[in-house]
């Protein structure tokens, strides 16, 4: 019987000294440790870029992997560009347009005349004194002492032939040309998309250029087409 008393007080000491122990103290090595993969790095050596991965274990059937890219280089996308030209072709597109533009030209043909002036006040109102035998003389200052000089009566403009009056010669010819056939309406709307694409090829833009025409039937006259080809040189077969 006192032995049964021995035994129980120690179980009883034991189970007091265990409830004094913290909880997280009682857990295994293992339970602490975070199961964590980091398998070698793969490197392309094309463009220097690495990937590298790290798996990390969240649960008894869940990872948590983390995927990181360095190095490589830096590269420019340039945005796709797709136009897409409406021409009317309808009858009045072969209407004629006459422009209001300014002649503008610099180049001028001088009108001249010999004319006999005065050479002491300059006047150009001379008269012939005498019949066979005379004299010039001026009817301002009364001088006989006349010359004869070249005097500048005007100004023909050697584009237009609009003709300015006066000694001085113009800068340029500010005539309006009214009656200038700039050609048919169908002519300057496919000028003006010549000029588009010809700009765009000038500063190595390569866009799709589009071409649909309407008026009576209308259709699509040529689908989306790159006006540059792979090597940068025009796309001349389609565009």
């Amino acid at each position: 019987m006192a032995h049964l008393k021995r035994l129980a007080s120690c179980l009883l000491a034991v189970l007091l000294v265990v409830t004094l122990i913290p909880g997280g103290a009682l857990q295994t090595a293992e339970a602490t440790e975070t199961p964590t993969l980091t398998p070698d790095p793969v490197v392309n050596s094309a463009d220097n870029v690495t990937l590298s991965k790290t798996a990390v274990q969240t649960a008894i059937d869940e990872w948590e992997v983390t995927l990181q890219i360095s190095g490589g280089g830096s590269t420019s996308v340039k945005p796709q560009i797709d136009i897409v030209l409406v021409t009317d072709y309808s009858e009045s597109m072969n209407n004629h347009v006459y422009g209001g533009s300014i002649c503008g030209s610099t180049s001028f043909l001088a009108d001249e005349e010999t004319k006999r002036v005065c050479a002491k006040c300059g006047s150009d109102d001379i008269e012939w004194k005498g019949f066979i035998i005379g004299y010039w003389q001026c009817e301002d200052c009364r001088s006989k002492n006349t010359v004869e000089r070249k005097v500048t009566k005007g100004w023909w403009c050697s584009n237009c032939y609009h003709y300015y009056e006066g000694e001085s010669r113009p800068e340029s010819c500010t005539q309006n040309l009214s009656g200038e056939d700039l050609g048919s309406r169908q002519e300057i709307a496919q000028n003006a998309q010549v000029a588009l694409v010809d700009s765009l090829v000038t500063k190595g833009i390569n866009a799709r250029i589009g071409v649909v025409q309407f008026g009576g039937l209308s259709k699509q006259k040529l689908a989306l087409t790159a006006i540059l080809n792979e090597d940068g040189t025009t796309n001349t077969t389609n565009v």
